[in-house]
């Protein structure tokens, strides 16, 4: 079997911090290295005094440590930390992630999936599986699809879809990086070498060898509509959905604020839920996990407590807003 570490930058509720923590520690991981971008985040002192957590406050001082600063872009801090990580770690592999990205190996372990890697393997990509809504129970995941694919699910929103091969988060997934390379920089995504400022090759693998990066990148409403801001700011958004944020965020707020509300609903909708017809289509090009609550397992199950929610909750809503045009 091959040991890994995980790391991840974050700034997120305590209760998905726990979530991460947890499916890690029971996939197996050797130690959890979380940076705090907020360096005062209360989550330190409630995580402090675990042994197998390496708990980084990401301080001015840090920051001009690992070569950047507190006011540089997010996703520049991100490289930073990750690759702070990845040259700390003594593992044989390393793995960097969000908060919200499970990898999930329903018929191995991590460990004997990387350990069955051949050596010239120099970095693992897990692909994506984006959870979504849908109106039956159990847990939906949908895949990366083809565009061809992206126009016959979701027909006149393709657009919406289209540049993320049917997705709204990332299409590309995220790797386990091995050991000893010595001449390597971390993106969220991938790592580049440093002597020729080029991608390190990788080997992909997701649905066909049933090896999965499960993707909470909108568990609920209310998550979602809390990093709406980080999101667009963090490149997390197309141009297209960004504008149509921004159309719904702009527009002046007008008598009623439940249509106000409902603006913003509706985008929400459109991106994070699908519905039967589309559920089918999915099934069809096998483009999606579902995993019933009795296979998923009552651990798993336990994971989604507090994060994920069959309805859209009107509690804390955004403000501003319009009816959403997914053609535009």
């Amino acid at each position: 079997m091959s040991s890994f570490r995980v790391a991840a930058i974050v700034n997120e509720p305590l209760a998905i911090i726990r979530r991460f923590i947890s499916w890690y520690r029971l996939a197996g991981a050797e130690r959890i290295a979380l940076y705090f971008d907020n360096p005062l985040d209360p989550a330190i002192a409630d995580l402090q005094g675990q042994q197998d957590l390496d708990l980084i406050a990401c301080t001015p001082e840090f920051w001009l440590t690992v070569g950047t600063t507190q006011e540089t872009r997010f996703t520049t801090r991100q490289n930073a930390a990750l690759t702070h990580a990845y040259h700390a770690s003594p593992a044989d592999w390393m793995l960097a992630v969000d908060a919200d990205e499970l990898v999930y190996c329903p018929d191995q372990s991590i460990a004997d999936l990387l350990a069955a890697q051949h050596e010239t393997v120099r970095s693992l990509v897990v692909q994506p599986a984006e959870y979504v809504q849908a109106p039956e129970p159990g847990a939906h995941f949908r895949f990366p699809i083809t565009v061809p694919q992206v126009q016959q699910v979701y027909g006149a929103a393709s657009g919406v879809f289209r540049k993320r091969l049917g997705l709204i988060g990332h299409s590309f997934g995220k790797s386990f990086h091995r050991n000893d390379q010595h001449d390597i920089r971390l993106r969220q995504h991938w790592a580049v070498d440093t002597t020729t400022d080029q991608p390190v090759p990788h080997h992909a693998i997701g649905h066909a060898e049933r090896a999965y990066l499960l993707h909470y990148v909108a568990p609920d409403y209310a998550t979602w509509a809390a990093k709406l801001e980080f999101r667009v700011s963090a490149s997390g958004y197309t141009v297209m959905v960004k504008s149509m944020l921004e159309e719904a965020r702009n527009a002046p707020l007008g008598d009623n604020f439940a249509e106000t509300e409902e603006s913003y609903a509706e985008l929400f909708r459109l991106t994070h839920c699908i519905d039967m017809d589309i559920l089918e289509k999915l099934r069809q090009i096998d483009g999606i996990l579902i995993l019933p609550e009795a296979e998923f397992g009552p651990v798993v199950a336990a994971r989604h407590v507090g994060i994920a929610s069959s309805a859209i909750s009107r509690q804390d809503l955004p403000k501003g807003g319009r009816s959403i045009d997914p053609k535009h």
